[in-house]
């Protein structure tokens, strides 16, 4: 059903539509497997119900009757399952309740005496079930004191939304399997939300950038839940974002437009940088929301740091030396660059200069292994050595250290002035960092 409903198959749909009777217990709840004696499953039977929403598909009278009916009964208290083995707690209770109420929602069927079996407090939620809550409380209008119930729920979603160099992750995400749900599932709802609720517009593109360091090389997720609800955000994104018409940029008195059409998917405006400007003035003329990024580039030397997200530092320890305290020709130095992200990223590149002449030790290139130290979460995938640098990739760098270590043999004398080590998030440049490197002297 969920490949069904992520492709749009509809001749798929009309044979699972057809079926659902077969699946459906006495009570209306839904099973996984046809023919099934369980009394049924109330997330199952929400999904079904609000996936079908979402795709704008249509349920057969009768199995959408039975399907509301039983969940409108079970949030009620009406109609009991027995499952031993989930968490008996009131959180868990209630988190089950409002992803039924969530669905039933859709159908205009969150009414007030079902809403008041229910007590939330925004503070105690994960930010899935806070996305839940604040669905129920756009669609459903015969909610006590809504609007500040409203305005607490976005409160806390705001809170739970971590942006760093423009790239966001969710706090108290929501991976619990017994609900089908995941961290890649929580950004996709969250990313989802941001489009329609005014309040959590400035995230748009954040959390999208988030989402898609989430997604796996092959252009998918883990779950199967988080690649439905991401398919169906994407698609909402595309019709409300894209833009025909023109983009206009003025600077220093400069104007420049970027035309869209059929083919032009990005454009890329550049102008000579001016002291005496005041400002940037942007302006689209047309339909859509094209986004814009801003970048200064100039050839300077860099001393110090640049921290956009990533914070890169680099150690120097003697392996074979002939002065304590002097690099000179012969020696060999290990070598440890870090990089510290901010925020989880996808793919992590590290590139460090090795001076001109150097030997890097260990060959030129090969994939990391789940031996090597030290590592990451999975470690390097592949390390580069090149006679002008070290070049290390990661797959996946979540919140933390990622570091690499190399030895090169100092076989040239002389003062070498290198380029800043860089680190940088792939398919997200502007999330990197830089560490300038001093002239680096080499003694005969």
């Amino acid at each position: 059903m969920t490949r069904t409903m992520g492709t749009k198959d509809d001749a798929l749909w009309d044979v699972i539509a057809s079926s659902l009777p077969n699946y459906l217990s006495p009570s209306g709840l839904a099973n996984y497997y046809p023919g099934d004696t369980n009394e049924g499953n109330p997330v199952l039977t929400a999904f079904v119900l609000a996936g079908a929403a979402e795709a704008k598909w249509v349920i057969p009278d009768e199995s959408k009757a039975r399907m509301l009916s039983g969940l409108e009964r079970y949030v009620a208290g009406e109609l009991k399952t027995q499952r031993a083995w989930l968490p008996n707690d009131s959180y868990y209770l209630l988190s089950e309740k409002l992803i039924a109420l969530e669905a039933l929602s859709r159908y205009d069927r969150a009414s007030k005496r079902l809403l008041d079996t229910i007590r939330v407090d925004p503070v105690k939620l994960t930010a899935a079930s806070l996305a839940d809550w604040l669905d129920i409380l756009n669609r459903a209008k015969d909610i006590p004191n809504r609007d500040a119930q409203r305005a607490a729920a976005i409160r806390e979603l705001r809170d739970n939304i971590k942006v760093s160099a423009s790239i966001a992750s969710v706090a108290r995400s929501d991976d619990r399997w017994y609900f089908m749900r995941s961290d890649d599932y929580t950004m996709a709802r969250m990313f989802r939300l941001s489009l329609d609720v005014r309040e959590l517009a400035e995230f748009k593109l954040p959390l999208l950038k988030g989402l898609n360091n989430r997604m796996q090389r092959g252009g998918h997720f883990y779950s199967t839940q988080a690649n439905l609800w991401a398919a169906f955000a994407l698609e909402r994104y595309n019709k409300q974002a894209s833009a025909d018409g023109r983009t206009r940029v003025i600077y220093n008195n400069q104007t420049k437009e970027v035309v869209w059409d059929n083919n032009t998917l990005e454009g890329e405006l550049t102008f000579p940088w001016s002291a005496t400007a005041t400002g940037v003035s942007v302006e689209h003329l047309g339909k859509g929301e094209p986004w814009v990024r801003a970048q200064l580039l100039a050839p300077v030397p860099l001393v110090g740091k640049v921290d956009n997200g990533i914070t890169v530092t680099k150690v120097f320890k003697p392996v074979q030396q002939k002065r304590a305290g002097h690099f000179s020709v012969g020696d060999i130095i290990q070598v440890t660059v870090t990089a510290a992200n901010k925020g989880g990223i996808g793919w992590l590149a590290i590139d460090d200069p090795v001076p001109a002449g150097s030997t890097v030790l260990g060959g030129l290139a090969k994939l990391g292994t789940s031996v090597e130290t030290p590592q990451t979460w999975s470690g390097y995938r592949y390390i580069e050595r090149t006679f002008t640098s070290v070049r290390a990739s990661f797959e996946w760098a979540p919140i933390g250290q990622h570091m690499f270590v190399y030895q090169v043999r100092l076989t040239t004398p002389g003062k070498f002035a290198l380029p800043p080590t860089h680190a940088e998030a792939l398919y997200s440049p502007e999330v990197n960092g830089q560490l300038g490197n001093a002239v680096f002297e080499i003694e005969p």
